[in-house]
């Protein structure tokens, strides 16, 4: 026992806060987390001299004690970690060269939901018997509130004294030793439960089926009429599936009620169970086969041919090019080495017609991460990512932060658009941080677009980044025919504004169908 306990070590931790503080903050391991804390996992920590809760992100684990002594962490939040070590390295990249902090870029990296807050919680403190008299009405309102409710945060102290400023109050009552302060950590992600039916064991046989259906013809016509729904809906005698959605049997019966159902449940013939089930609308592919132009096979081949050399690949097509083809193509191959791929785009051009084209090839490989999902449904994705699974992530700016396990390629769609800059709280370029994102991991790049940035045209032609170019629309149809007009010498009419030249040939284009 002796010699066990000269041979162990203390661990420590140095964590990252969601705050704009420029240094990592150091935490003692407690011996019964001793080797199950590693970087990327999220630990609840305390913090400052409030002791107010963070959830922080492990950078590194060490055994070197800091010159101060270290608070424990209070437990880990995720049995294994939520961030990569790549995308750790990321963020210290970041950090140095946009001259932000760790924090900051924590906070813009993590959706909302993993985002745990702390919440300050009011108590009565167990241990006092001071009579109250002799306090104020506002002293004495919280007491008797604490005495019914047991707790109550800020907020609900505010309300209830119909005051902005609780602070004063609350501090005068600490000091008496009348209330202590709680600090809560609430946990903003909750994973979506529904209501299933399934076939009892005992009646998963034929027989006891058959006598199921006898007696309920007999005693409880209703019932059996739901129970032959739920084995039409389980496909019994096809492809079988063990459980079926609640809301769906009950539809297909005609049970608005749910009373045969409930009747069912309670003689044994089924059984109902919660499950978790995903918020993601995933979509089934058609198993479309792309047939490319000779044009098309040879920038595919071309940018396969540039990635021996290079890392970035600049793709110049002209507008309906067919560039969409093209990566289609490139995303099968990065599927067929059970890759997964992330696919930029500014938000504005997240239309559904795209997300439809690409699940029409890769049906439920393709997620999708922009602002309009909820915090809860970003979660999710992240989540799958994590898996490391063949996905095709279609996202904004914020995608690039997702924990990909195996990423093998990224394209940067629309690559000159300025929306592509952050311009809140972090400052940073997508496009340009998807390109170290892919140095770091050791991937391509594909940029993408009909009028290249400045920036990536001075790094094609210096040699930087490969180029490869799709100057004809897809199918041989023309380019329009582009003029200027001169406003001053074609005046739109009184009240308008558009030239009688735009208007004529409007009219001809409509004309000719």
């Amino acid at each position: 026992l002796l010699h066990s306990m000269a041979e162990r070590t203390d661990q420590f931790a140095d964590i990252v806060l969601p705050l704009a503080l420029p240094n990592l903050f150091t935490y003692r391991i407690p011996q019964a987390l001793s080797g199950a804390v590693v970087p990327g996992m999220r630990v609840v920590v305390q913090f400052g001299k409030s002791g107010k809760l963070y959830a922080a992100v492990v950078w590194r684990v060490h055994e070197n004690a800091p010159a101060y002594s270290a608070k424990y962490i209070e437990h880990i939040l995720d049995p294994e970690p939520v961030v990569t070590e790549k995308q750790l390295e990321l963020w210290d990249w970041m950090a140095e060269y946009y001259l932000c902090t760790r924090g900051e870029i924590l906070i813009a990296a993590l959706p909302s939901g993993m985002r745990l807050t702390s919440e300050t919680r009011i108590l009565l403190h167990p241990q006092n018997t001071e009579p109250r008299d002799g306090l104020s009405d506002d002293a004495f309102i919280v007491l008797e509130a604490l005495d019914v409710r047991q707790s109550l945060t800020l907020e609900e102290l505010s309300s209830i004294l119909d005051r902005k400023t609780v602070y004063p109050l609350v501090k005068e009552l600490i000091g008496l030793g009348f209330i202590q302060v709680h600090e809560e950590l609430q946990e903003r992600y909750r994973p979506k439960f529904e209501s299933f039916v399934k076939l009892a064991a005992e009646y998963d046989n034929e027989d006891k089926l058959r006598e199921a259906f006898n007696e309920l013809e007999k005693r409880a016509f209703k019932q059996l009429e739901v129970l032959m729904s739920f084995i039409r809906l389980s496909d019994r005698y096809g492809k079988p599936q063990e459980f079926v959605k609640r809301t769906h049997l009950l539809e297909t019966a005609k049970d608005s009620s749910g009373s045969s159902l409930r009747g069912l449940i309670k003689r044994g013939v089924l059984e109902q169970h919660e499950l978790e089930v995903s918020r993601l609308l995933l979509a089934e592919s058609e198993g479309r086969t792309i047939l490319l132009s000779d044009e098309q096979q040879q920038a595919l081949q071309s940018i396969r041919t540039q990635f021996e050399q290079l890392d970035v690949v600049l793709l110049h097509g002209v507008t309906s090019s067919g560039k969409t083809e093209v990566y289609i193509r490139h995303i099968a191959e990065q599927f067929e080495q059970n890759k997964q791929v992330l696919y930029l785009l500014p938000e504005i051009a997240l239309t559904t017609q795209l997300i439809v084209r690409l699940q029409r090839h890769f049906g439920e490989r393709v997620l999708v991460y922009h602002s309009k999902y909820s915090e809860q449904e970003r979660v999710e994705v992240w989540q799958h990512v994590r898996k490391g699974g063949p996905v095709i992530v279609v996202g904004a700016r914020s995608a690039l932060f997702l924990p990909f396990e195996n990423l093998g390629l990224v394209i940067v769609d629309e690559e000159h658009d300025p929306a592509y800059k952050q311009e809140d709280r972090v400052f940073y370029n997508a496009r340009d941080m998807a390109v170290v994102r892919g140095r770091i991991g050791d991937f391509p790049v594909v940029l993408v677009s009909a009028t290249p940035s400045i920036e990536s045209r001075v790094n094609a032609d210096q040699g930087r980044y490969a180029k490869v170019h799709l100057p004809g629309r897809f199918g041989g149809a023309a380019l329009p025919d582009l003029h200027l007009i001169d406003m001053r010498r074609f005046p739109p009419a009184r009240g308008g504004f558009l030239s009688p030249v735009l208007i004529r040939g409007i009219e001809k284009t409509v004309a000719r169908g």
